[in-house]
């Protein structure tokens, strides 16, 4: 009885050392999707992973690239960085991206020269010695278009008076959809699209701007509101007349 108490607590914690050993890793941080990149600047697209063990003996490398086609090789026991084609492999890169993808230190991988052929899904693979516990990290990437507006205020000067009510719309497009801000006098008063005043007073006269942004640029409307003075009446009176009221 005490031989087969000794098995199994010797089997307990051979399984426990063979379970805590084993490291574990996964992704902590991947790029937005989707992404967006502006023609002729450089894509940058960062990850980031972890593992229980700094060693991470069962991680092999970290592959970055498109599905099925990979560009760059992080070989984790050497640290080596290799760029595909490489001697031992059988990889090959596509024409279009030859000469043109980096990956820097902190695992960001930078496509130089954007152009609309690289708007597509890439990829970046956790990969073990057995092929095994793979994570996968995909990313759809987007050619950014500058903001244009739609609908802007027709006026660049409108009077109110003291009491009216107005509603200025500021209606923007592109990709991805541009941030709007409405600015009085510099200072901000609303990210929507319509701004609206109920009442008019005397704090409402100044200079507005309205501004779309994305990372592609911006674009801005800019107009005054100012008091809508009405002429002063004048009275004009009629000269004076005389009347005979005498009789002959």
């Amino acid at each position: 009885m005490h031989r087969s108490l000794l098995l199994i607590v010797l089997f307990i914690t051979i399984s426990a050392f063979v379970t805590t050993s084993e490291s574990t890793f996964y992704y902590t941080k991947t790029p937005p999707n989707p992404s967006y990149a502006v023609l002729g600047q450089d894509l940058r697209l960062h990850w980031e992973y972890y593992c229980s063990d700094p060693r991470c003996p069962e991680l092999y490398a970290v592959v970055f690239g498109v599905p099925g086609r990979y560009f760059v090789f992080r070989d984790i026991p050497s640290g080596r960085i290799n760029i595909f084609p490489f001697s031992g492999q059988n990889e090959t890169i596509d024409n279009q991206y030859k000469g043109r993808v980096t990956l820097l230190e902190n695992n960001t991988m930078v496509i130089s020269s954007f152009k609309p052929v690289d708007a597509v899904t890439y990829t970046s693979k956790l990969l073990t010695h057995d092929g095994k516990n793979i994570q996968e990290s995909l990313v759809a990437v987007k050619v950014a278009v500058a903001p244009k507006l739609n609908k802007s205020p027709p006026d660049k000067i409108i009077k109110l008076k003291e009491g009216d009510s107005i509603s200025l719309d500021c209606t923007a497009s592109g990709t991805p959809a541009p941030k709007v801000t409405w600015r009085k006098n510099g200072l901000i008063l609303s990210n929507q699209s319509i701004y609206t005043i109920t009442i008019t007073t005397r704090y409402q006269y100044g200079n507005y701007t309205c501004e779309a942004s994305n990372i592609a640029g911006k674009t801005a409307w800019q107009g005054q509101i100012q008091s809508q003075v009405f002429p002063a009446f004048h009275w004009n009176a009629l000269p004076p007349t005389t009347v005979n009221t005498s009789t002959s």
